[in-house]
């Protein structure tokens, strides 16, 4: 499912000039979904016919909790929220945020897939705020968010419903998620800033260290537990194995890094003391 994310983003991207239409949405619902279904065959449809009429159960799967539109109303359903949502009257201002929590619940309402409903809903958000020019929100971790209170998201979703489809309560929890979101990706930044000023530091200590190197002994600095491996260090930073074998074992020679193997795998540890080594 990660993976999955990570590639639906890619195709967010690419289709950031175009209207809302049901294609649009069954793309990134096969995309979103792939090798996660129960029936593959539901990858990309919407559902169609009387034995597609879901309910949607609690966690434990003992209460119903909404049972959405029927199949048949799913067309002119998804319909509605196209021209909804490709529709930018001067006269008629919607806040771009609103107007993505709205596609948001509405899909969630509608429900139109079989599963992963959730997901493609989440997915359509952000491709409605990339749309819109709000490019801040590709690295915005709402979803993560979200995720994180579950109960809550669902809670929402239930006083929308018993309060007349009233979406207030939807969008005052997506505004407190992306709020939150924000926090967290400031305080990701701040931290980055201060490994910066520390791997800057070990080049007075260390000048031979390259970028890599010193990015890496910051982390080790702040996980002392943290474990690299030749292949990730590669993978994070571009390289070839033979580079990422280079950097890795010239921290070792430096008494920086243990090594040991596991398996076929070399693996490295920050040394016992290499916060006082790396105060020198």
């Amino acid at each position: 499912m990660i993976y999955n994310n990570y590639r639906s983003m890619q195709l967010i991207k690419e289709h950031l000039t175009e209207p809302l239409s049901a294609e649009l949405m069954q793309k990134i619902h096969s995309r979103m979904t792939e090798n996660t279904l129960d029936t593959p065959s539901w990858a990309g449809r919407f559902r169609t016919s009387t034995d597609e009429d879901i309910h949607i159960l609690d966690q434990e799967g003992q209460h119903i909790l909404y049972v959405p539109p029927k199949a048949a109303d799913v067309p002119a359903l998804m319909q509605d929220l196209c021209d909804y949502i490709n529709d930018n009257r001067e006269d008629e201002f919607v806040n771009p945020l609103i107007k993505g929590i709205l596609l948001h619940f509405w899909l969630a309402y509608a429900h139109p897939f079989m599963d992963g409903n959730g997901r493609t809903a989440r997915a359509l958000f952000y491709w409605y705020m990339l749309k819109r020019h709000y490019w801040l929100f590709e690295y915005l971790t709402v979803s993560t968010i979200i995720l994180g209170a579950r109960a809550q998201y669902y809670r929402a979703f239930l006083y929308a419903e018993i309060d007349d489809n009233d979406a207030t309560y939807f969008l005052a929890y997506n505004l407190r998620a992306v709020h939150k979101a924000i926090e967290t990706l400031n305080a990701y930044l701040e931290r980055k800033q201060q490994e910066k000023k520390q791997a800057n530091r070990f080049t007075e200590i260390y000048p031979s260290l390259n970028l890599r190197q010193r990015t890496l002994l910051a982390g080790a600095l702040e996980k002392s537990s943290e474990v690299f491996t030749i292949e990730t260090h590669a993978n994070v930073h571009g390289v070839t194995y033979q580079t990422a074998r280079t950097d890795l074992l010239s921290l070792r020679n430096m008494g920086l890094l243990a090594m040991r193997k596991e398996g076929k795998k070399f693996v490295f540890t920050p040394v016992a003391d290499i916060a006082d080594r790396l105060k020198k």
